[in-house]
């Protein structure tokens, strides 16, 4: 397996602890266990020191699921994969959705992860360029586009509109998993890549 260096982590590491002002973490600003405590108003020092020092539980903490879970409606610990950052949580889905051969679109610029990594499994993957003159935008259903396929709608040659992604009638989610016979339904909605005067020449797709 050849692993492209990651250009900009390597930049990050050599940089990140000696500036004085930094733009290019997406992190939120660390804090001391004294800080968190005072924050939460509890006493974290005593549960570490009866902490046993083992792997702890192989499939990640029970009481960390719990915590995530509390911010959601609906969901058990078995719907909560831990991981120790962003890098590991996107690894674990791009090794569980591709296979070599697979072809990936990625936009860029963006994460150098979401295609040099495919690229390592053997996929294949091209670049979408996003500068002032393209858009993502999320568009809603025209009621003539209602039971008829994307194929036979041709979003791309009308409109001049990329879809990337649906999110289906009353549901909460965008999803990628689709093919060009999806039957368009009443109140969909489309993740788009597109020209941005195409957008603002469409621009009533945008709005409810």
């Amino acid at each position: 397996m050849y692993l492209k260096e990651f250009d900009v982590e390597t930049w990050m590491t050599n940089h990140e602890q000696n500036c004085q002002y930094n733009l290019a973490d997406t992190c939120v600003s660390d804090m001391s266990i004294h800080e968190l405590e005072s924050l939460i108003q509890k006493d974290l020092m005593g549960d570490l020191m009866h902490m046993r020092m083992d792997y702890g539980p192989i499939t990640g903490s029970d009481s960390l699921k719990d915590a995530i879970l509390s911010l959601y409606k609906t969901g058990t610990r078995d719907n909560v994969a831990v991981a120790h950052g962003a890098i590991n949580a996107n690894e674990h889905v791009m090794d569980t959705l591709l296979n070599k051969g697979d072809h990936i679109i990625a936009l860029t610029p963006s994460y150098e992860q979401f295609y040099s990594y495919p690229a390592s499994l053997g996929c294949d993957y091209d670049l979408v360029e996003l500068d002032d003159e393209y858009s993502i935008v999320e568009i809603r259903t025209l009621k003539d586009w209602e039971g008829k396929s994307l194929s036979n709608v041709n979003i791309r040659r009308v409109y001049g509109m990329n879809v990337v992604g649906i999110k289906p009638q009353g549901s909460p989610k965008m999803t990628m998993d689709f093919s060009a016979d999806y039957i368009i339904q009443p109140g969909d909605h489309f993740l788009v890549v597109s020209k941005t005067k195409e957008v603002e020449k469409w621009d009533f797709l945008t709005k409810e």
